[in-house]
C-alpha cells in the first residue's frame, strides 16, 4: 500500500510540475513604457475616426517603415481610453499586414504534440507499474528469476 501511495504522489507532482500552457517569448506581454511614438498613433486614429481600410493600411506604413513601433502601437491601445471598435480592428488588420510585409508568421501550437504524447507515455507507465506492484504484493516471486552461476 505505501508503494501505491508513493507512485501516486510522484504523478501528482509530476502533473503539477506540467505547464497548463506553453509560454513563449512572443505571447510574453510587453512591460508598461513610456511611449515615444504615441503621437504618431494619436494622430492616426485621430485621422481616421471610423477605422477601416485606410487606417490599417497608415498603420501597415508605420510599422513597415519602422518594425519596433509595433510594440509600441499594442501598448498604445491597451492605453489609449476612447478607441472605437472600428478602429481597434483596423489597428489589428494594418498589424496582421505589416507582419505579412515583412515575412513574419505566427508560430502554430503543433510543436507541443510531442510533447504531451511523451509526457501520456509516462503518467501510462507509471499506472502500469503501480497495477503491477499492486496486484504483486512486492513480495512475491520476481517477474524475471537470475540464474545462479554454479561455478
Amino acid at each position: 500500500m505505501r508503494c501505491l501511495v508513493a507512485v501516486a504522489a510522484s504523478v501528482a507532482m509530476l502533473v503539477a510540475q506540467v505547464p497548463s500552457m506553453p509560454a513563449y517569448a512572443q505571447s510574453a506581454s510587453p512591460a508598461p513604457q513610456a511611449t515615444t511614438q504615441s503621437s504618431v498613433f494619436s494622430a492616426a486614429f485621430k485621422a481616421f475616426p471610423s477605422g477601416g481600410e485606410p487606417l490599417s493600411m497608415r498603420i501597415a506604413d508605420l510599422i513597415t517603415a519602422n518594425p519596433k513601433l509595433a510594440t509600441e502601437l499594442v501598448i498604445y491601445m491597451r492605453s489609449a481610453q476612447g478607441l472605437s471598435r472600428a478602429q481597434m480592428v483596423a489597428a489589428e488588420q494594418g498589424l496582421a499586414a505589416a507582419a505579412d510585409r515583412l515575412g513574419i508568421q505566427a508560430k502554430d501550437g503543433d510543436e507541443d504534440v510531442w510533447g504531451v504524447a511523451l509526457a501520456v507515455l509516462a503518467v501510462a507507465a507509471m499506472v502500469a507499474a503501480a497495477v503491477a506492484l499492486s496486484r504483486g504484493g512486492g513480495g512475491g516471486s520476481p517477474a524475471f528469476a537470475v540464474p545462479a552461476s554454479g561455478h
